[in-house]
This record gives structure tokens, sequence and C-alpha cells, in this order.
């Protein structure tokens, strides 16, 4: 996150992601799907652990991210490494991710599964960018925070936390 302007930020890849994530919703409306319990208790679970991934960072970055008064949290200059920060890079994109998988999951057909496989895609790209973007306003200290924390793999990242509070 940066100090800079927003108009700096790339967000090309979460526009395509949000596009996607659109005809996923449209489509789970208009077409029938194929209902199987596995997959309705999966969409059931991952629904809900998304909305964490998904809105816990706004008070991380507020909080911790040395974000100037009256300016939003994507203006954080400080890495944060605290709370999903501490078991994934870039929490709101795996949100999102887990989000459009429980919806596909909730309403499955080939139109959901495309428009979500593109928005994952998408999303991950975006996170890529996120990083680039990151590592140029804030260097050596976002190197730092991406060899210890996973970009993605949040099962990865709670097994890592849980080794560094045991080293500690």
């Amino acid at each position: 996150m940066s100090h800079e302007s927003e108009s700096n930020r790339p967000n090309v890849y979460f526009a395509l992601g949000a596009a996607a994530t659109i005809v996923l919703l449209v489509s789970s409306q208009v077409i029938r799907s194929h209902e199987t319990l596995l997959l309705k208790v999966a969409g059931v679970t991952a629904v809900p652990l998304s909305l964490l991934f998904m809105f816990a960072p706004f008070y991380y970055l507020n909080k911790f991210g040395c974000v100037e008064s009256g300016k939003s949290f994507v203006h954080t200059t400080k890495v944060v490494d605290r709370g999903v920060y501490a078991i994934v890079r870039h929490p709101q994109y795996v949100g999102y991710v887990l989000l459009n998988l429980g919806l596909a999951l909730l309403n499955w057909h080939g139109v959901t599964a495309v428009a979500t496989f593109l928005a994952c895609i998408f999303f991950y790209l975006q996170s890529i960018q996120e990083e680039r973007f990151c590592q140029q306003q804030m260097g050596a200290d976002y190197d730092a925070y991406c060899r210890r924390v996973p970009r993605f793999n949040f099962l990865w990242g709670i097994i890592k936390w849980l080794n560094r509070k045991r080293a500690a």
C-alpha cells in the first residue's frame, strides 16, 4: 500500500475479476444448477470464511498501517503483518476467491465454473501487481514480509504462523 495517489495503483486485473464475479452472480440466478450436498456444504463453508478475509484487512490496515489522518486504508505506509496479514499477504483477494468459489459451489454449472476460474486467475494476477507496487513503495521491509508470509495459501500461512509463534 502507499501514500501515493490511487491512480498509481494497478487495478486492471481487479476490474476483470470483479466483472467475472458479476457474471457468476448473474448466471447463478438464471441458469439451473447441479445440486449435490457436498458442493452445498463446501459453498456454505467458503462464503462465511471469505467474509473474514475480505473485511478484517480494513481494521488491520487502518490500525497498524500508519495511514495519515483522513486518508483511506489504501494509503498504508507501513507493512502490516498482524492478524490476517500474518497468514497471507493478500487477504482481501483470498476473500474474493473464496467468495467466488463458495457461490459457484452453491450453484454449480459450467458458466459459474468458468466465471469463477477467470475471477480467481484475475485476482491472483492482481495480487502480483499489488506486490510489485508495494515493493516499490516499501522496499526491503516488504521483501522480508514476502519471505515470511505466503501470497495466497492461507493453510500454509497458518502453519507458518504457528511455527513462528512456537519459535518466539
